[in-house]
């Protein structure tokens, strides 16, 4: 049984990035929330690579884009939303 563990534990440790990140399927979700619930050890990995995740967030310093460039986004925006609701032509 230890083998096995061991095994479900590397594999767990290579998942971890994309589970961190919310990018496993959901399959892969509920396998991976099955073993940490039953590792001790593979749970605290789990903490850990998300408080780092967390203090990488924080360090990356926030931008605020100018007010010109927030209205040409919106009118852009403003833009493919009329497109989108205007009828086909006929042509």
């Amino acid at each position: 049984m230890v083998g096995r563990l061991m095994m479900d534990c590397t594999k767990i440790e290579q998942m971890l990035p994309a589970y961190t990140l919310g990018s496993l399927a959901e399959s892969e979700t509920a396998v991976f929330t099955a073993h940490i619930d039953g590792c001790a050890s593979c749970a605290v990995k789990v903490r850990e690579a998300g408080d780092t995740l967390v203090n990488l967030a924080r360090m990356v310093p926030q931008k605020h884009p100018s007010k010109r460039v927030k209205d040409g986004i919106f009118a852009r925006i403003d833009q493919v939303g009329q497109q989108e609701t205007q009828p086909p032509r006929p042509w």
